[in-house]
């Protein structure tokens, strides 16, 4: 009798593992895909974003540059620079 409980018990042990094995092999592959997908969608659209990022980066460091170079203090240097040539072309001509 105590042979025929082990062969059960064996049994049931073999069929709880088949049914495991064989949900699993039901579920996790078709999560690791939709998984994979979901991850390789939200890579992409952070590429996106961090594209449009960097322009608008871009376009506010041009804008900024823009209003230094304008900035009369900023010109100043090139205006005087500029008068001294002016004035050496002026004393080679005279």
């Amino acid at each position: 009798m105590s042979n025929f409980k082990v062969k059960v018990g064996l049994g049931v042990t073999v069929v709880v593992t088949l049914l495991t094995a064989a949900v699993y092999w039901a579920v996790v592959p078709p999560l690791q895909e939709r998984a994979v997908s979901s991850v390789r969608s939200a890579v992409k659209r952070a590429d996106r974003l961090v594209q449009r990022s960097q322009r608008l980066h871009a376009f506010e460091l041009l804008s900024l540059a823009r209003s230094i170079a304008s900035h009369p203090l900023f010109q100043e240097p090139f205006r005087i620079g500029e008068q001294e040539q002016e004035e050496e072309k002026r004393k080679r001509f005279v």
